[in-house]
């Protein structure tokens, strides 16, 4: 069986699947390179207490589960989608409370126009990740890349 003939229609989801598998592993090399560059630059435990130190190895083993993620959409292994749709609720989540988090901050010292403005901004960057979470986790839910990811199991279970 010839894996462009995986899903009826003419659909665009090979291209897009393969496309998003490859945001995935981009996101997860960079969050593991910014999780090896703070296990160096961090130091001692000081200021910012144990939780930094804590939090490293999480962000270590969420970037080796999306590395692991993005190859297992690559190739349209079952699993991926499922494990695409846990992993895509972690930005949303954290994103979300973290725009709630910055739109709650005391006023301190600032200008209610220089406040509104830094409290935009940071809300705005912050809802990024939950924007592309969304995305991910509205594509894998479609039929067609239900009936996409279960192809490649009856096309690998023929093959071999």
């Amino acid at each position: 069986m010839n894996r462009k003939s995986r899903v009826p229609g003419g659909s665009d989801c090979p291209r897009m699947v393969k496309k998003i598998g490859w945001e995935l592993i981009a996101c997860a090399a960079l969050g593991l390179f910014l999780a090896l560059n703070a296990i160096h630059n961090m130091g001692t435990v000081g200021e910012l207490g144990r939780g930094v130190h804590e939090m490293v190895p999480l962000y270590l083993c969420l970037g080796a589960w999306g590395l692991g993620t993005g190859v297992g959409v690559l190739r349209a292994w079952r699993w991926a989608r499922i494990s695409m749709l846990i992993l895509s609720s972690f930005p949303i989540v954290f994103g979300a409370l973290l725009a709630g988090v910055l739109l709650f901050l005391p006023k301190g010292d600032m200008s209610a126009w220089g406040l509104v403005l830094m409290k935009t901004v940071a809300i705005l960057i912050t809802l990024v990740p939950v924007a592309v979470g969304v995305r991910w986790f509205k594509y894998f839910r479609r039929n067609d890349v239900k009936s996409y990811f279960r192809a490649s199991v009856k096309t690998t279970v023929a093959a071999g």
